[in-house]
């Protein structure tokens, strides 16, 4: 008995004088509330700016439209958690109506669909149980693209725009109007890439909620030695 003692004491000092280091779970990395508050202050506003810029660029086009604003949305994902990416979306495209659209009503559905997409981004970081954060947030994005983009918002036009407005262009099946938007994906493709370049800037900045380790490529010598 007393030599079980003992050996459990050794184990029980060993486990207090081992480094919290040693733990291989990546630590979670939490944000002030006042950093929540800037952070989605900043990003909603870079989100406004792109919607500007695109509604004046092509504002011609009805359906498809060339845009940037998923960068934001994808970033506030990461970055943020789910009600805080969630207001970035919504309060882009709302104020985006407002503002941009000189006092154009709210569609509910297409604002619900905004808010959607950077919330689902930020829920597959904070709970898939993938290590590689890159994957998780391309996962939350996919999803999103799909639920939000390509459903969400194109039921939101067909509701709204085709029968409560009566546009011409707009009265005609679901699916075919999910078809016209498929581009989107292209652009959602495109701004995935671009979040993942910024990624490495983020990890500097320590914005992600985990660690990120990216691959360093060897160098010469290390090749060699290696053959």
């Amino acid at each position: 008995m007393r030599k079980n003692f003992h050996e459990s004491a050794e184990v029980s000092q060993q486990e207090i004088a081992t480094p919290a280091t040693c733990n291989t779970l990546p630590r979670k990395r939490h944000l002030r509330y006042t950093q929540k508050i800037t952070y989605t202050a900043t990003l909603t506003a870079i989100a406004l700016v792109i919607k500007a810029t695109v509604q004046a660029i092509f504002a011609s086009l009805p359906l498809i439209r060339p845009t940037l604003t998923y960068i934001p949305w994808i970033i506030a994902g990461i970055i943020l958690d789910p009600v805080c990416a969630a207001i970035v979306g919504f309060a882009s495209d709302s104020l985006g109506m407002l503002i941009i659209g000189a006092g154009a009503s709210i569609n509910p559905i297409m604002a619900l669909s905004c808010a959607l997409f950077p919330c689902i981004v930020s829920l597959c970081v904070r709970l898939l149980p993938i290590k590689h954060l890159p994957l998780k947030a391309l996962i939350g994005t996919c999803i999103s693209a799909v639920v939000c983009t390509m459903f969400l918002s194109t039921f939101g036009l067909y509701i709204y725009t085709g029968i409560f407005m009566g546009v011409v262009d707009y009265q005609k099946p679901f699916f075919v109007l999910m078809a016209a938007r498929l581009p989107q994906l292209l652009f959602i493709a495109i701004c995935a890439v671009a979040v993942g370049a910024l990624l490495p800037v983020m990890n500097k900045l320590n914005l992600l909620p985990e660690p990120y380790k990216t691959r360093k490529k060897k160098s010469a010598p290390e090749e060699k030695s290696e053959q």
